[in-house]
């Protein structure tokens, strides 16, 4: 049974001894409530006393920090932020949703976009951080050859002989094409990280001509959500 809860503003120096108790107790207690409640009634939770609304935002600081999302695929957060704001790289896909919606999808990717200028660059990097590249069935082994090259025009170059493959590779392979034969993508690299209880995976999609231009006509509404380096 739903049962609708109105919470009205109080003043900020209002605050009874329930309220107290739980606001000021460790993180964890109210934690648990936050992470069941709608964004719309945080906002009212923080007019209930200047308790509250410190809870509040140190439950918003660290629930949506990009250090929280980053720490599960890289050892170090803070060096691919910097990162991020060197080469002007974005986090876009089912990572930057799942962060925004407070939910975890345990084998979902990592997708970043960058600029074609900086992709080597955050390619290293990312190998540096354990990572190892698997090319996709038209690209080479050699990471710095495959980046040279345009994925669209290898496609169109090079068409895969889709009646001679076994039908579980073909119908892969076509979702690749579907997916990749994008005018504004120029290329897509893919790495994995075998960490022994799973396989991490990071995918770097470099934009034929802005990352977030490649976001915008790339993504449908509801995985519109992107991190920058600072949010």
């Amino acid at each position: 049974m739903d049962v609708d809860i109105e919470i009205t503003e109080a003043p900020d120096d209002y605050s009874t001894p329930l309220v107290s108790r739980i606001f000021k107790s460790i993180p964890e207690v109210y934690d648990r409530l936050f992470d069941v409640l709608p964004a719309a009634d945080l906002c009212q939770v923080r007019k209930l006393s200047r308790d509250a609304r410190i809870a509040v935002q140190a439950y918003e600081q660290y629930t949506f920090s990009p250090n929280k999302l980053l720490r599960r695929f890289f050892y170090d957060p803070l060096g691919f932020r910097s990162l991020q704001a060197r080469t002007g790289t974005l986090i876009s896909g089912s990572q930057a949703l799942q962060l925004l919606g407070r939910c975890r999808w345990p084998d979902s990717d990592l997708d970043i976009y960058v600029w074609k200028e900086s992709a080597l660059e955050v390619c290293a990097w990312i190998k540096d951080e354990g990572y190892t590249y698997k090319p996709l069935y038209f690209q080479t082994n050699d990471l710095e050859q495959t980046l040279k090259s345009n994925i669209y025009q290898v496609l169109m170059k090079d068409p895969v002989p889709i009646d001679q493959l076994h039908e579980d590779e073909a119908e892969e392979i076509l979702e690749d094409i579907a997916l990749y034969n994008h005018n504004s993508i120029s290329n897509v690299i893919n790495f994995e990280k075998d960490i022994g209880s799973k396989v991490l995976k990071t995918q770097v999609v470099i934009a034929k001509y802005s990352p977030l231009e490649m976001i915008l006509s790339f993504h449908s509404s509801a995985s519109l959500c992107l991190a920058t380096v600072h949010r």
